[in-house]
């Protein structure tokens, strides 16, 4: 007898490194219909979600997410190059925790487009806050870009969150 489980049972029980896994291992058909879904290619959403489960594993094991620097870089659109700090020795991201945060937000809006990211964007601002060096260490181009990068690409904030708090970023 075959016993056959519902993929959503299945996913329920799967780590995050195996669902990626289960991914890499499907048909490029299937990877590129799941990638279409999210508006990219699947090679970006295969880099995007190893920059995530990267990240992840680093935040539950309680280590310094600040000036993380990936091994493996995410791919990063054009478009969003403008708010990440680019090394001027290679032309390149430093592979700091922007180049997750920015594809994530990304995924996010596709996946909810009304999604709010009060405290991520709390998050950062308080460690960008006015401050380009330490935008910078997050991987953000400047602390501007640091504070509004989530909203120039569609994210949203509750009404608890107003702009006199995006202003003081400034």
């Amino acid at each position: 007898m075959t016993l056959k489980i519902p993929i959503w049972m299945l996913v329920e029980v799967m780590t995050f490194g195996e669902v990626l896994q289960l991914y890499k291992l499907m048909s490029n058909k299937n990877r590129e219909s799941i990638s279409n879904e999210f508006k990219c290619t699947p090679t970006e959403l295969e880099s995007w979600l190893n920059g995530l489960k990267f990240a992840r594993n680093k935040c539950a094991h309680n280590a310094n997410v600040i000036d993380l620097k990936l091994k493996t870089k995410t791919k990063l659109r054009n478009e969003w190059k403008k708010y990440i700090y680019i090394e001027a020795k290679n032309n390149q991201s430093t592979g700091g925790l922007s180049d997750i945060i920015i594809p994530m937000v990304h995924l996010t809006t596709k996946i909810n487009e009304s999604f709010q990211f009060n405290e991520i964007q709390k998050a950062i601002n308080t460690i960008g806050d006015r401050d380009d060096e330490n935008a910078i260490k997050l991987g953000f181009a400047n602390a501007y870009a640091s504070a509004h990068a989530i909203s120039d690409m569609g994210g949203h904030f509750n009404q608890n969150y107003n702009s006199k708090q995006m202003k003081n970023c400034l």
